[in-house]
């Protein structure tokens, strides 16, 4: 996909606007190439999560509320739990680009805040 820097914006937004209002969502953070490059194949999120919920569960619900975003570029969504300490996966999160995180950790809903 060659995604100009306003069509990239606009992902993110997208991707922020769908999952920011889930209660379980603590920070969403895309990892990878996809802001780095002019030319991503792939959006690749890891949503770290409050609670021990299933990750199967977890990321299929978060993909199903991301579908007109997977409509634009192949997203995969990789569930990141508190206690989640390690993996592969995980030592790439250094490269990441957070987009959202919530604003207050006491509030069940937080407040959305694109950064």
């Amino acid at each position: 996909m060659v995604a100009t820097a306003q069509q990239q914006e606009k992902i993110k937004k997208d991707l922020v606007a769908r999952v920011g209002w889930e209660k379980e969502v603590r920070e969403v953070v895309i990892v990878g190439s996809f802001p780095t490059s002019a030319t991503p194949n792939d959006l690749d999120i890891a949503v770290f999560q409050d609670g021990d919920k299933l990750c199967l569960p977890f990321a299929l619900k978060h993909r199903r509320l991301l579908r007109p975003v997977v409509g634009q570029i192949p997203t995969d969504v990789i569930p990141v739990r508190p206690n989640d300490a390690c993996g592969p996966f995980l030592a790439e999160i250094p490269k990441r680009e957070v987009v959202y995180e919530r604003s207050s950790p006491d509030t069940r809903r937080g407040h959305r805040r694109y950064v």
